[in-house]
């Protein structure tokens, strides 16, 4: 997810279209855990490999998915 500054929820993430299940385990700071579709997360090595590249390049990588959060 790109954070434009502290406390903002969110502009864009990264997703992984047409995968199949949920994924638990996300634990927010005031204990609550959350289940995401996985289509709608990306796993670990590739959010490293995106993540590198938004901040060498400032950009996504051509090759990620991503949709826009706000409207």
């Amino acid at each position: 997810m790109v954070i434009l500054f502290e406390g903002e929820y969110g502009e864009q993430h990264a997703t992984s279209p047409g995968a199949v299940g949920s994924s638990g385990g996300f634990a927010l700071s005031n204990g609550q855990v959350d289940e995401y579709p996985d289509d709608e997360t990306v796993p670990l090595e590739a959010a490293l490999r995106i993540v590198s590249h938004l901040l060498r390049e400032g950009s996504w990588p051509a090759d990620a998915q991503w949709v826009a959060d706000r409207y």
